[in-house]
């Protein structure tokens, strides 16, 4: 079994929060979606309203330089249980791509210090909360080929 194109795709798309070149002179013409059914380049507003109107769409968001998605719109589609989630501007969001590796933090138990036990189990990045996962992406490359498609898509 494979990874579905459309998950892949999306982990590789490095062209979000660009200017539409179909629709230059659009007001929303920031490329901040992405559709599953076409599985293709990244879309505005205004492709999503004249081309796809009836396709599963999810919106990217941004934080600090990062592509994330609202909980919400991702969990129909691939399993999301282990990733850490965040919450930015008073939406719930998982990252899409692993982000630069934060310095581990220590805590100081006597004159001893330890490191935080909830590591990403791919990039070792600083977990917040006891999860498995910083990113989609991480869990992604964390199975073994053949699990991917049991353990990440809900539908089709």
């Amino acid at each position: 079994m494979m990874l579905v194109p459309w998950l892949a795709k999306l982990l590789a798309i490095t062209t979000f929060f660009t200017t539409c070149e179909v629709h230059p002179r659009e007001s929303k013409n920031e490329c901040n979606k992405f559709c599953l059914d076409c599985n293709d380049n990244p879309l505005c507003g205004s492709c999503i309203k004249y081309c796809h109107k009836d396709h599963r769409v999810i919106q990217i968001r941004r934080s600090s330089y990062n592509e994330a998605v609202k909980t919400t719109e991702i969990y129909k589609h691939v399993d999301i249980l282990g990733i850490q989630t965040y919450v930015i501007n008073s939406s719930t969001v998982v990252f899409l791509n692993k982000r630069a590796r934060a310095q581990p933090k220590r805590y100081k138990i006597g004159k001893i210090g330890h490191t935080n036990d909830s590591l990403c189990k791919t990039c070792d990045r600083n977990l917040v909360d006891y999860t498995y996962f910083c990113s989609l992406a991480c869990k992604v490359n964390s199975w073994p080929q053949s699990h991917l498609f049991f353990s990440f898509i809900l539908s089709l």
